[in-house]
Formats: C-alpha cells, structure tokens, sequence
C-alpha cells in the first residue's frame, strides 16, 4: 500500500464519527484512549498554542509581502 492510496481515520471519518468512536472506545476501557475532560486538561498548553499560532498566520497572511 503506498501513501497516495492510504486514508487515515482522520481522512476518513466526520468529527462526530471519530468522537463515537472515542467514546466508544473509552466507555469498552481501551487503555489507549482517555475521557474527554482528562485528555483537554493534558493538552490544553497545546491546544491554546496552536490556536494562538493559527491567529498569527492569519495576520501574517495580511501583511504585505
């Protein structure tokens, strides 16, 4: 299987699909994945940074170059 042809669930699968899943996931005791809230509180430094980063390219964007 190359790259071109491979999909990952990302690609493959709505918002609303992958968190069925995540919850589905977390609700069997997958020890892989993590309730919701825990996960956001792990991530939230990572999370706010790219957000700030996503507003930074957007004005970079509207600069002139």
């Amino acid at each position: 299987m190359t790259q071109e042809t491979f999909q990952s669930y990302m690609d493959t699968k709505s918002p609303e699909e992958r968190k069925q899943y995540i919850d589905k996931q977390v609700a069997q005791g997958n020890p892989k994945y993590t309730e919701r809230n825990t996960w956001l509180k792990e991530n939230a430094d990572k999370i706010r940074i790219s957000k700030l980063e996503a507003q930074v390219n957007e004005i970079l964007a509207k600069l002139p170059k």
